[in-house]
């Protein structure tokens, strides 16, 4: 009994555990985005003998990197808009759809339309141009909304219009009179 008791005493004595070195720095992620893992290594300094404990040697672990685009370009950019503005400096945009590659379950933000801008400037001015008077009238008299033909030699008055038929685009304004009268006198009738 004594001497089986002294020999697991030796052989317990007698184990020796591994002793490990440093580790050695982690290793890159093995994704360039999202969730990967990376590893290190280490090696032994003296290895276990005698039923002693070996070393860890081998470690690996998770790394998360930015997340993983998820949107991008579907299709050509559409026609850039009209100026802005007609006169002067302005703005003009052109817009085209973002397709969303990542699945649902895959947190990210939402996928927007993608839209650009550039400075514009109306290159070609014009001026306001009113049109050619019209006919006269018919001579009348009264008052506005309650005008009347005039008799023979009856005095009256009778009017012309003219209108605006371009606006003015960074040239000039029109400027001037829109209607004109003058006095009239009835014209009568030649008898048979």
């Amino acid at each position: 009994m004594a001497v089986s008791r002294n020999l697991r005493a030796a052989a317990t004595a007698a184990k020796k555990h591994c002793v490990p070195d440093e580790w050695e720095e982690w290793s890159d992620c093995s994704v360039t985005c999202g969730k990967g893992t990376r590893s290190r290594t280490r090696k032994e300094k003296t290895p276990a003998s005698c039923g002693g404990d070996p070393c860890v040697l081998d470690q690996v672990d998770d790394c998360v990197v930015p997340p993983c685009p998820c949107c991008f370009p579907d299709g050509d950019w559409s026609e850039w808009t009209p100026c802005s503005k007609t006169c002067g400096q302005g703005t003009a945009k052109r817009s085209r759809k973002i397709k969303d590659v990542c699945k649902d379950d895959q947190p990210h933000e939402k996928c927007k339309e993608q839209v650009d801008y550039k400075d514009c400037k109306e290159t070609d001015p014009s001026d306001c141009e009113l049109s050619p008077w019209s006919e006269w009238s018919d001579c009348t008299k009264g008052v506005k909304g309650k005008r009347e033909a005039v008799g023979c030699k009856e005095e009256g008055s009778q009017q012309r219009t003219r209108t605006e038929i371009k606006k003015a685009n960074c040239g000039k304004e029109c400027f001037g009179c829109r209607d004109e009268w003058q006095k009239c006198t009835g014209t009568c009738s030649q008898s048979t």
